[in-house]
């Protein structure tokens, strides 16, 4: 990817001693985590959200995931702990509703599991956004109707549909520039 394979975390600690400075001292009363990968192991996520009802943190804070966490991780437990935490609303990235478009990209995401996921996220009072990109290579106009219609099946609170930009140097990029979807290239 554009910032490199290597997935790095912080110590849980450091994250909680931050979230705590950053209320304490400058007030903070909402927090946005920009992270697509929160929820990618489980048991962080947990660890995470059991520090901030510890800490009492989820008296003054409330999260928010807004840029997609996985649509395919779905952890009850998990789900609940963010909501006892104070996290209020996660977008979940979907990207296409069409199985072969998302496999033909290598994207590993199993659809028949992403219902399940924002049913149980509702369930825990999370707000749900669903995130589609248009435009993918191998999309046809069928495709872009199956994933307007499943969004629409779903009982999430809003979903948004992002035009696909392909980066420089990513394989998105390479896939597109051989399919002659690249209109405007980047210098």
């Amino acid at each position: 990817g554009i910032h490199g394979d290597t997935y790095r975390t912080r110590n849980v600690d450091s994250v909680l001693d931050e979230l705590g400075w950053l209320q304490t001292d400058f007030g903070a009363r909402e927090i946005y985590i920009w992270d697509d990968n929160f929820t990618l192991r489980p048991d962080r996520t947990k660890a995470l959200c059991e520090g901030i009802i510890s800490r009492g943190l989820n008296r003054q804070l409330r999260f928010c995931l807004p840029n997609g966490i996985r649509a395919d991780i779905c952890d009850k437990e998990m789900f609940q702990l963010m909501s006892r935490a104070g996290f209020h609303y996660a977008g979940i990235g979907i990207e296409s509703a069409d199985q072969s478009v998302l496999d033909q990209l290598g994207k590993s995401l199993d659809l028949s599991v992403v219902a399940k996921t924002v049913e149980l996220l509702v369930k825990c009072d999370i707000r749900v956004g669903l995130h589609f990109m248009m435009g993918l290579p191998f999309d046809t106009p069928e495709s872009l109707k199956k994933s307007i219609d499943f969004a629409a099946s779903l009982p999430a609170h809003h979903a948004f549909f992002f035009l696909v930009t392909p980066f420089p140097g990513t394989k998105l990029y390479e896939l597109a520039e051989t399919q002659g979807g690249i209109i405007n290239p980047y210098d």
